[in-house]
C-alpha cells in the first residue's frame, strides 16, 4: 500500500493498536496526525513503521495523555 499521510480526528476512547494501525496497510507512512482522547496506545504499534517521520498528537488534555498513556510506547519509534 502507498500511503504516505494519515490522520484521525475527533478520537474519543479509542485504543490505538494494530486493528486501527495495521503495518501491512501503512507500512510506506510518514506522516500521522491523531487528535482527540486516546484510551491507549498499543506499545509496540510503531515498531514495523520504518519510513514514519512525523507524528503530530492534539490530544485533549495533553498532561493528561501522557500521565494515562505513558511514553514507552516512544521507545519503537525508529526501531530498526
Amino acid at each position: 500500500s502507498k500511503i504516505y499521510n494519515f490522520g484521525l480526528k475527533n478520537l474519543y476512547n479509542i485504543n490505538l493498536d494494530q486493528t486501527i494501525l495495521d503495518d501491512q496497510v501503512f507500512e510506506k507512512l510518514k506522516s500521522l496526525y491523531l487528535s482527540g482522547k486516546l484510551r491507549s496506545i498499543q506499545t509496540d504499534i510503531f515498531k514495523n513503521f520504518n519510513s514514519l517521520n512525523e507524528i503530530n498528537l492534539k490530544m485533549y488534555n495533553f498532561k493528561n495523555f501522557f500521565h494515562k498513556i505513558g511514553i514507552e510506547w516512544m521507545t519503537y519509534l525508529n526501531y530498526n
